[in-house]
């Protein structure tokens, strides 16, 4: 089906410009791209403010657009990511921005802006993303991972993004791999494998470890960073900095066990799909010193039934800067077909 609203908007094939917009967890940020991929012109990051009420997260996103540089006369589009699962335009219950449920949120855009909208999840307009500009090149069946605050998935069969019967499809990051694990997951399912091995997970697997013991007796140059012992805003990318700089063991370790947890989710997927390639983006994967990727190279065979998986190209995604407007940018060009 077509996920751009249907009000009538005819898209004027010589206007040369499209608005990318990425509605993540913790920002929200647009660009302005040429249909060649260029960016011209982008927005300052916003916070996405997703705890609060419906309308001050939707004012968040009209701030972020209003606020970029671009000649709207033209823009033939606005493509827009957001947190699934969704369909048809429509937000259902994206578990990280708990307030939008049911929210129509591409006819919102829509009317407000007169253009047309494509709206789809982050990972599914990562994964087309990859394939025209990134890592997926060459390639027409392959499963984008992104690993990041949440993990995502997109899958691109046929040179297409596939969303199921109901746009659904692709919510890999929900998917169980320990129904007895506690629900630590807003979406609900008991020990899917975001609530494992995420960004967040990651970070409050290290917070746990660290706050029950004292800098005497766990020792990990984590600590350096937090002096005080206040370990509340400890990140993923507090890890990866002591990966970086000091080979942190401790640090090391905890993106290794989260790339074990991921080899055993993506065995499955393998054994589902026989990927040509898998894609893997998202900060913890691109700050990690390839860590979590060689994990998932040296492992992920062992959980799959297919005895083809070593041959399965396990790549870095190709877009690491800005890979969320290109991504949301890329919706137009595959919902209407302008590649």
């Amino acid at each position: 089906y077509n996920l751009t609203v249907d009000l009538n908007l005819e898209i004027n094939m010589s206007q040369d410009l499209i608005i990318g917009l990425d509605i993540g967890a913790t920002k929200i940020v647009s660009g302005c791209l040429t249909l060649k991929g260029e960016i011209i012109g982008q927005s300052v990051r916003n916070p996405t403010l997703a705890k609060s009420d419906e309308q001050t997260v939707l004012n968040q996103v009209f701030k972020s657009l209003d606020e970029l540089n671009c000649d709207w006369q033209k823009v033939k589009g606005i493509g827009v990511c957001a947190p699934g699962p969704l369909k048809q335009g429509v937000l259902i219950n994206p578990p990280n921005i708990p307030n939008w449920r049911n929210l129509p949120l591409a006819k919102i855009i829509q009317d407000k802006y007169q253009v047309p909208v494509s709206l789809d999840n982050d990972a599914n307009a990562a994964a087309y993303a990859e394939m025209i500009f990134g890592a997926g090149k060459g390639y027409k069946n392959f499963v984008y991972v992104t690993v990041s605050t949440g993990i995502g998935t997109g899958i691109i069969i046929d040179g297409k993004i596939y969303r199921g019967k109901n746009g659904l499809a692709g919510e890999g990051g929900h998917i169980t791999i320990n129904f007895e694990k506690e629900i630590d997951c807003n979406c609900g399912v008991p020990g899917c494998i975001e609530s494992i091995a995420s960004g967040t997970a990651i970070a409050k697997r290290a917070k746990k470890l660290m706050a029950n013991s004292s800098k005497d007796k766990f020792p990990t140059s984590l600590w350096d960073y937090f002096p005080d012992g206040n370990l509340e805003n400890l990140t993923t990318s507090d890890l990866g900095k002591a990966i970086k700089l000091n080979q942190d063991k401790f640090a090391i370790s905890l993106i290794e066990e989260a790339g074990h947890m991921i080899s055993i989710w993506l065995g499955g997927i393998i054994s589902l799909l026989d990927p040509e390639a898998i894609i893997i983006g998202g900060g913890v994967a691109s700050n990690t010193e390839g860590i979590l990727i060689d994990k998932i190279k040296n492992t992920m065979s062992n959980y799959t039934i297919n005895k083809f998986a070593n041959e399965i190209p396990v790549l870095p995604a190709g877009l690491t800067h800005n890979v969320s407007i290109y991504g949301a940018a890329a919706l137009i060009h595959h919902d209407h077909g302008d590649n």
